[in-house]
């Protein structure tokens, strides 16, 4: 038997017999996923760990922001335990709520900030909703 030739009297050879492994199917997918937990997980971290700075320094903040954050984090109905955030949480939650954060540190944002973004955190509450 040779495989180049194929078997005798069938007339067709094997092409690529014993020339490595196939492919796995789903191998390309389940890393493109594994990829992508990966950045949840890396921005999960980065929010709660802004949450974080927040929570420690309270007192730097004027009560007019902090009552208007507090609106922002409302609207987008996320339950932190101890300034972490839930595990199952969807990436566009976590972004909005990460730019809420921003939001608050930054001294020079404005009112039009303000409402462009409680916008944005209605807009992703109810997609979340329904």
């Amino acid at each position: 038997f040779d495989p180049a030739k194929g078997f005798p009297g069938k007339g067709f050879p094997m092409k690529g017999f014993g020339k490595g492994m196939a492919p796995r199917p789903g191998k390309e997918a389940a890393e493109m996923q594994r990829f992508a937990s990966d950045r949840k997980q890396r921005l999960r971290d980065f929010v709660g760990h802004l949450h974080e700075a927040v929570g420690k320094d309270l007192q730097r903040f004027s009560s007019e922001k902090l009552t208007k954050a507090k609106e922002l984090v409302e609207v987008l109905r996320l339950k932190l335990e101890k300034n972490t955030l839930p595990i199952f949480a969807p990436m566009e939650l976590l972004l909005a709520d990460g730019l809420c954060m921003l939001w608050l540190l930054d001294s020079s944002a404005t009112e039009e900030d303000y409402d462009l973004l409680m916008e944005l955190c209605q807009i992703t509450s109810r997609s979340q909703a329904g």
